[in-house]
Parts: structure tokens; C-alpha cells; sequence
């Protein structure tokens, strides 16, 4: 019982430092990026990020020691991020760059550059 209220404690307590409030979503060329915006201490932040390739079922969570956020700034509409797959480990998506200004996104992934829209979904 007590390892159950400790778990229940912790679990309360980190979710009561990052709050979802908001998922983006970029889908193009067949490539999906899934990027879940929280409340952190100093405001909106990238709390989660997940990608699938093209013809992939599932989603793939993006390591969050492995993933750079470059800039992030949900007033001005503006989001750089940087993914490295040091090991090229196949569990793991494709090194990447992702970048969205106002309603123009880019990926850079595996050598293509895919250009589509991006809805910051508060516009």
C-alpha cells in the first residue's frame, strides 16, 4: 500500500509541474509529427514529441535527451527543434530538423526537405 501512495504522489506531483494544454500536429509527405504543448514552470513548452515515417502504423516517442529545442515561442508562432539519432538506433525515428514560422512548417529529414502548413490551432 505504501509503494502504490508513493507512485500516486509522484505521479501527481510531476504532473502538477507540466499541464497539457495543447497538441500541434504537422502532416505532410507522408511524415507526421505529433507535438504535445505544456505549462512548465516558465510558461508553454514542448513536453512531448512524436513522429511516424511514411507507411509507419504507430507512433514513435522522440526521446526527450536526444531532442533540442532551438526556440520556442507560441506568441510569435515560432518553433525550431533539432532530433539526433546518435546510434541510428532502428527503434528510433530518422535525425530531423523541424522548424514552423506563423503557417509554414519544414522538415528536414533523411536528405528531403518536406514543406507544408502548420495550424497553431489558437488562430
Amino acid at each position: 500500500m505504501k509503494s502504490f501512495l508513493f507512485a500516486a504522489t509522484v505521479l501527481f506531483l510531476a504532473s502538477a509541474r507540466l499541464q497539457a494544454t495543447e497538441a500541434l500536429i504537422f502532416d505532410e509527405g507522408g511524415y507526421n509529427l505529433y507535438i504535445l504543448i505544456g505549462d512548465g514552470d516558465h510558461g508553454s513548452t514542448v513536453a512531448e514529441v512524436r513522429f511516424t515515417p511514411p507507411g509507419a502504423k504507430d507512433w514513435i516517442h522522440v526521446p526527450t535527451e536526444q531532442l533540442k529545442i532551438e526556440k520556442f515561442n507560441e506568441h510569435k508562432q515560432i518553433l525550431i527543434m533539432h532530433f539526433t539519432n546518435q546510434k541510428k538506433d532502428p527503434a528510433l525515428p530518422p535525425t530531423f530538423s523541424f522548424s514552423a514560422k506563423k503557417k509554414t512548417a519544414v522538415l528536414s529529414v533523411q536528405g528531403k526537405k518536406i514543406t507544408g502548413s502548420f495550424d497553431w490551432l489558437d488562430q
